[in-house]
């Protein structure tokens, strides 16, 4: 009887030892998944590349921020000057003194700025340049501020964010390129002639992909409560 126990104690024992080496395999095996495919997941999240130059890379939600502040700024300006102007369709597709719509011309100026700033902050990156503890301090309660505006939590600025097409995420990102732009393009902004080569540089350097395209201007929303600035 003795060892009758003593044999079916040792099967339990191995049975035991071998459930625990199952289900540490399957812990390990769900962890190497997760880092595989949940960066993933946040990529797509963030959606296609839109830009990309050096180490600066700009997908759809960042896009899409940078696109849709610039039309909010416009519209704030248009309408001091013209009480008529609108974020309608039929203000976007009036014709300018350039014989394009109002949309493609003000498109392409959001466009330039975009690879302005993408060109300043991967030249500013590989020059190994860092923004200082004072800046970054200036940042996070930019960040701080930009919640406590009317809506107080990230859960409630990602639910109107989420309507454009960003996240309290992209704003941080955005701001953190738009800083290392001003801080690259500093001294370069005192002399207009240096400033000039530097735009037509970006121009030419950084591509705004067909992918972008899809992304229509004219319907974009805008949201004045999601935008901050620092400079």
């Amino acid at each position: 009887m003795e060892k009758t126990d003593n044999s079916t104690r040792t099967k339990r024992v191995d049975r035991g030892n071998r459930l625990t080496w199952v289900i540490s395999l399957a812990v390990l095996a769900a962890l190497i998944l997760a880092a595989i495919f949940i960066p993933l997941g946040i990529a797509r999240s963030r959606g296609e590349v839109m830009v990309s130059y050096g180490s600066v890379t700009v997908r759809r939600d960042l896009y899409v921020y940078w696109l849709s502040a610039y039309k909010c700024v416009y519209l704030s300006a248009a309408k001091r000057q013209d009480q008529t102007a609108a974020d309608t369709p039929a203000f976007w597709n009036g014709v300018t003194e350039s014989g394009r719509t109002r949309a493609e011309d003000v498109r392409d100026d959001a466009d330039a700025w975009i690879r302005q700033i993408v060109f300043a902050a991967s030249l500013f990156e590989e020059d190994d340049s860092v923004l200082s503890k004072k800046t970054l301090d200036s940042l996070e309660d930019v960040y701080r501020r930009l919640l406590q505006y009317e809506l107080n939590t990230e859960k409630k600025f990602n639910r109107a964010a989420k309507e454009i097409g960003f996240t309290y995420a992209t704003v941080r990102r955005a701001l953190f390129y738009e800083n290392e732009y001003y801080a690259y393009v500093t001294d370069i902004r005192e002399d207009p002639d240096l400033f000039a080569e530097f735009r037509t540089l970006a121009n030419s350097q950084v591509t705004i992909r067909a992918a972008a395209e899809k992304v229509d201007f004219v319907s974009l929303k805008t949201d004045e409560r999601l935008y901050a600035k620092t400079n």
